[in-house]
């Protein structure tokens, strides 16, 4: 199912966007680099209303603990707006830690740490999606080898439609929520997290139909400020 299918598929749900936009249409999307102080990168990333803060620090000598002769350690910590994480929060920082480990080549600095810090400045949607691509960024601008450069989109299920990038209305009244991780060069699919209920085999098959031209849309919005090296 191409883009335009899915458009069709799904137009008789158009009205159902609280925000106008059709199924496929992602928010818009700005981020800023290096405008965090005392980290070797940072990015202010910005997904409609939703916006997260990402900074990075190291590689650094890594804790006698956490030394590791076959590569670099990460750790991740999320601060969310209230500033007291619970138990989602928390699934966050293992999602993040887990995509950060799978993507950074960790292997070229053995007894090292990296450091990452995620502050989600608002939530309105999407923000596990939005932090993983304000850290690929901020990986990017800091010259930390990657084995593969990525990006993530949300989706959703309601009423029987798949809806791309939602916000939290909508993943509030949602019978499904999950988050894509995709490599963005072969459009391989690299993680796939169910955020909230389950989503029905058909649906996520519409879903991965349309990941390389959702792929394709958020990695030329990313490529307009930042190219990887």
């Amino acid at each position: 199912m191409d883009i335009l299918q899915y458009t069709e598929f799904f137009s008789d749900l158009f009205q159902m966007r609280i925000d106008d936009r059709d199924p496929s249409t992602l928010r818009d999307i700005s981020f800023d680099l290096r405008k965090l102080a005392y980290n070797d990168s940072s990015c202010i990333f910005q997904v409609g209303k939703t916006s997260v803060a990402v900074g990075i620090h190291g590689p650094v000598e890594a804790r006698t603990t956490l030394a590791d002769f076959n590569g670099m350690s990460v750790d991740v910590s999320v601060r969310p707006p209230s500033s007291i994480p619970n138990h989602s929060h928390k699934r966050m920082e293992t999602i993040l830690t887990e995509v950060v480990s799978r993507a950074v080549i960790r292997g070229r600095y053995p007894y090292t740490q990296l450091l990452v810090s995620v502050e989600v400045l608002s939530d309105d949607g999407g923000v596990l999606a939005a932090a993983i691509n304000a850290i690929y960024i901020s990986l990017v601008d800091s010259g930390i080898s990657l084995d593969f450069q990525f990006c993530a989109i949300s989706f959703t299920s309601i009423n029987g439609g798949v809806f791309v990038d939602p916000n939290h209305e909508e993943e509030q009244k949602c019978e499904a929520s999950v988050t894509i991780v995709v490599d963005v060069t072969s459009n391989n699919i690299i993680s796939i997290y169910q955020m909230s209920g389950e989503m029905p085999i058909t649906q996520l098959s519409a879903v991965v139909s349309i990941i390389p031209d959702i792929t394709l849309r958020v990695q030329r919005l990313m490529k307009s400020q930042v190219v990887p090296s």
